[in-house]
């Protein structure tokens, strides 16, 4: 558990490192996708170690992933009309 629980934290940081070094924009699939499975690993370990703010903070962090994510594909979904 301690080694998938430091996946989530590499996800996170890796994409803010990528995204501060303009290696990624914040409109990017990659760097939403990062941020998705980084803070659902959290949300993961908040919940089976019971530690609320964990879960709820990355929780939200997973919803405001996921929303930029819906938005990429409906942009990449209306330019290919």
């Amino acid at each position: 558990m301690q080694i998938v629980g430091l996946l989530g934290p590499l996800f996170l940081l890796g994409a803010y490192a990528l995204l501060s070094s303009g290696k990624l924009v914040a409109t990017s699939l990659v760097y939403q996708a990062m941020n998705l499975l980084g803070a659902g690993v959290m949300v993961w370990v908040g919940v089976t170690t019971n530690v609320w703010s964990v879960w709820v903070l990355n929780g939200i962090w997973c919803l405001i992933a996921l929303l930029g994510l819906i938005r990429i594909r409906r942009e990449r979904d209306q330019k290919a009309v």
